[in-house]
């Protein structure tokens, strides 16, 4: 890290956005392992919005994330992706869109800007994300890892 890690107050990390239009909620891996879980989703409910966990946890896929090196470092962390709960739309017709995705562009030459991306997603994300994190950073207190986390901070080096 550029700075020590006594100093990152968490690793909010966000992999992908949401080209589909406008959700009632956000997903999220590890909002259970620390308090930034709880933070988050009392800010989305504060706005109409929920937090929902990934599907399929025994995917492991919160210990195959790009936050996971500072998580084993001891930072907290969370990622945050696109909800599956779209406006205007059945609750399915999300999930069918996050699997298309998946396995026809995800990490794949086709994975590029198309004219008939609905924006509307990124611009909501964006701006939860960018909130949540000032209301982090401005926070008197660093975030924690919950008791059962397997990650907590080890203590500096004494003198």
């Amino acid at each position: 890290p550029t700075v020590p890690l006594s100093q990152i107050a968490a690793n909010i990390n966000v992999d992908e956005t949401n080209f589909s239009g406008r959700t009632r909620d956000l997903v999220a891996l590890g909002p259970d392992k620390s308090s930034l879980g709880p933070q988050l989703a009392a800010m989305l409910r504060g706005e109409g919005m929920q937090l929902t966990p990934k599907a399929h946890p025994e995917a492991g896929y919160f210990y195959r994330s790009d936050h996971f090196s500072l998580a084993k470092a001891g930072v907290p962390a969370i990622t945050i992706e696109q909800g599956l709960d779209y406006v205007g739309h059945p609750k399915e017709w999300g999930l069918a869109q996050v699997d298309d995705y998946d396995a026809h562009r995800y990490h794949q030459p086709s994975d590029e800007y198309r004219p008939d991306l609905n924006l509307a997603g990124a611009v909501q994300m964006t701006d939860v994300i960018y909130r949540f994190a000032r209301r982090v950073a401005d926070a008197p207190g660093l975030p924690t890892w919950n008791a059962d986390a397997e990650f907590h901070r080890s203590a500096p080096p004494q003198p």
